[in-house]
Formats: structure tokens, sequence, C-alpha cells
């Protein structure tokens, strides 16, 4: 999927990403050439738990650049983009 932020905020915003699924988010991230602490500590979770991500992703979004929307923001996206990738 590559590091696309609007797509990124949109599905947190709507909770649409698992937890044992933020680490990918992480790793798009650094390849996309971002780099932080929080976003490595993400980055290098394996399986982690709700509880474990909840720890360290306001941090992450943070580095990242990623701001946090509404539900009624984040729907707009999703839907703009369609339910798939945003390509």
């Amino acid at each position: 999927m590559g590091f696309d932020r609007e797509f990124i905020e949109a599905k947190i915003g709507l909770d649409l990403i698992p937890s044992e699924d933020m680490p990918t988010v992480a790793q798009d991230a650094l390849e996309a050439g971002l780099d932080g602490h929080a976003i490595v500590r993400l980055a290098i979770l394996e399986k982690p738990t709700y509880f474990q991500v909840a720890e360290v992703l306001p941090l992450a979004m943070a580095e990242m650049g990623l701001k946090k929307m509404t539900v009624g923001q984040a729907a707009c996206i999703s839907a703009a983009v369609g339910e798939g990738n945003p390509e």
C-alpha cells in the first residue's frame, strides 16, 4: 500500500487498522523516509496487543505527521478513495 498520510489518518479515525497491522504502517512510514523513536518502536512489535499499540500510537502518529480525524472526516476521505487502496 505504501505510506499515504490522509488514507492512514482516515483508517485510524474509523478504527479500521487492527493492532497487529500497525507495525506495517510504521514500517511503511520508515520506508517513506520518516523516522522517530516511536515509529521504530511500533515497527518492531510482533503481534502487538491493543494496549502495546495504544501506548506508543499517539507519539508515532505525531512523528509520522498524522492528525487525528473525526469519524465524519475519516468517513468522507474513506469514501473518496473507495474501500480498497487509494491507487
